[in-house]
C-alpha cells in the first residue's frame, strides 16, 4: 500500500509540474487510468484561464485531460506525430477526437523531471471529452457505428501517413 500512495504522491507531482506549464496550478486532479500513462481528469474554475477557454472548439472550457508518457516509453517525435494526426482529425473530420492544447509557450508536449529525477516525463494536456465507457450494453447498431468510425480512422490514417513529408518514423497510424 505505500508502494502505491508514494507512486501516486510522485504521479500527482509531475501532473502538477506539467500543468504549471499551463498557468493551471491548483486544478483539481482526478486520477483515470495509471496503466502505460498517467491520465488525469483536469478541472479548472471557469474564471481561471480565459486564455485557453478561447481555444476551446467545444462547450465546456474548464475540463481537460492531462496524460503523462513514463520515460523509456517514446521519444517525442512520435507524440509529435500522435498530436498532428488529431489535429488534422479535427480539421478534416467530424469525428470527436481529443485536441491538444498548447502550454503558455505555445509547444504541445512537456518535458518534466519529477524532484531530485534524472528521468524525464512527457506530459500533454487534451480537452476533455465527455463520454461513457460502455461494455455490457452495446447493440449490434452500436458496434455498427464503432465500425463505420474505425474505417474513417484507418481511410485517414492511411492519406495522413502518404501525404506527410518527411515521411512518419514509424506507421503506428495504421
Amino acid at each position: 500500500m505505500a508502494h502505491h500512495v508514494s507512486h501516486l504522491h510522485y504521479v500527482i507531482t509531475l501532473a502538477e509540474r506539467v500543468l504549471a506549464c499551463y498557468g493551471l496550478q491548483g486544478a483539481s486532479l482526478t486520477l483515470v487510468s495509471d496503466t502505460a500513462n498517467a491520465v488525469f481528469r483536469v478541472v479548472v474554475p471557469s474564471c481561471r484561464s480565459p486564455r485557453l477557454m478561447e481555444t476551446r472548439r467545444t462547450s465546456d472550457g474548464a475540463e481537460y485531460a492531462l496524460r503523462l508518457r513514463p520515460p523509456g516509453w517514446h521519444s517525442t517525435q512520435p507524440i509529435a506525430e500522435e498530436l498532428q494526426w488529431l489535429l488534422a482529425l479535427r480539421r478534416d473530420t467530424d469525428l470527436v477526437v481529443p485536441e491538444p492544447v498548447p502550454a503558455c509557450d505555445g509547444t504541445l508536449i512537456q518535458a518534466i523531471r519529477a524532484p531530485d529525477t534524472p528521468e524525464l516525463w512527457h506530459g500533454v494536456l487534451f480537452h476533455w471529452v465527455a463520454g461513457e465507457r460502455r461494455t455490457e450494453t452495446l447493440t449490434p447498431s452500436d458496434l455498427e457505428r464503432v465500425g463505420t468510425c474505425m474505417a474513417r480512422l484507418h481511410q485517414h490514417a492511411a492519406a495522413f501517413v502518404t501525404a506527410q513529408r518527411p515521411p512518419l518514423t514509424r506507421r503506428a497510424f495504421l
